[in-house]
C-alpha cells in the first residue's frame, strides 16, 4: 500500500518551471509555495512584457548576414540558447 502511495506522489510532483527566473526544479513536497531560486511567491504567474517595435535597425538588418557565423561560434563554444537583446532586439539600433 505504501509503495502505491509513494508512486502516486512521485507522479504528481513533476518538474516545475518558474516564470520569474526561468528556473526548473523537481519539488520535494506539495504544495509548492515559492521558487527555491528567486524566492518568488508569484513563480506560477507569467510576467507579460510588451514588445515595442522601434524605427531603427532590427535583427534581420544587423545580424542577418552574420547569422551563420554567430551560430557556428555558439556551437563551437557550447552555447545552447543564443539570444539577441538590447537596442537590436527592440529594433532601435543605428
Amino acid at each position: 500500500m505504501q509503495i502505491a502511495l509513494w508512486a502516486m506522489a512521485a507522479e504528481s510532483l513533476a518538474d516545475i518551471h518558474c516564470y520569474r527566473c526561468i528556473y526548473t526544479w523537481t519539488p520535494r513536497r506539495a504544495p509548492v509555495r515559492m521558487c527555491p531560486r528567486c524566492k518568488s511567491r508569484l513563480w506560477i504567474v507569467p510576467k507579460v512584457r510588451p514588445i515595442h517595435v522601434g524605427t531603427g535597425l532590427g535583427i534581420p538588418e544587423v545580424l542577418g548576414l552574420h547569422r551563420d557565423r554567430v551560430l557556428a561560434l555558439a556551437k563551437r563554444y557550447g552555447a545552447k540558447r543564443v539570444r539577441v537583446f538590447g537596442s537590436v532586439r527592440r529594433g532601435e539600433a543605428n
